[in-house]
């Protein structure tokens, strides 16, 4: 019979918990990074009859133009809300989405990109603000236009210029079809990227 040294099983024991303790930090790694990029909570259902979502950012913070040149969890971050119902269950209202900032600088500005499904979906109509003007940034959705209807939808914070210490709060709410934003015109596309510091902020 073949006899197993002492030294062989300390050599097993030590690979087998080296494993061990890597897989933990693979998991909580894991875990650590999918919260980085998404809002907190990560989802939430909107009802016709209410009651608002709430959640807030949290992405480090940063500067990035447009969804094209930002990264998850770094200075964008995605809230993903469902419109429950049909659109019928939504005549004479609209779904609002309203992005704010408790910044007393006024130096942070966030743009708001609401996708049909995930962040790869088409922009629904109606779904981006990147506001010039006085805060907050407000997407108004309408389930009742075919291309924008009931289910599923990703809304997308770009991190215009804003400081992880001052994070954003979304909210979604069901507001009568007739409410308006109360919003200044939003500045024209070139001179938001031609002198982002020039820009007015939430």
């Amino acid at each position: 019979m073949k006899k197993i040294s002492t030294s062989s099983m300390t050599a097993r024991a030590t690979i087998g918990a080296l494993f061990f303790v890597t897989g933990i930090f693979l998991i909580v790694f894991g875990l650590f990074t999918a919260r980085l990029h998404s809002a907190q909570p990560s989802s939430g259902t909107l009802n016709p009859g209410g009651p608002q979502v709430n959640w807030v950012g949290t992405a480090a913070g940063g500067g990035s133009l447009d969804e094209s040149t930002c990264v998850d969890g770094v200075n964008c971050d995605t809230f993903v809300v469902t419109l429950s119902g049909t659109p019928t269950n939504w005549t004479g209202l609209k779904a609002r989405i309203v992005i704010s900032c408790a910044d007393p600088s006024g130096t942070s500005d966030y743009d708001v990109y609401v996708h049909k499904g995930d962040n790869s979906g088409p922009i629904v109509p109606g779904g981006e603000s990147a506001h010039g003007g006085t805060p907050p940034e407000i997407v108004d959705l309408d389930p009742s236009n075919p291309d924008v209807g009931t289910g599923q939808f990703s809304v997308h914070i770009v991190y215009f210029s804003a400081f992880a210490g001052f994070q954003y709060s979304g909210s979604a709410s069901a507001v009568s079809a007739s409410a308006g934003t109360a919003l200044a015109p939003s500045a024209p596309a070139g001179y938001r990227q031609q002198s982002g510091t020039d820009r007015a902020h939430c």
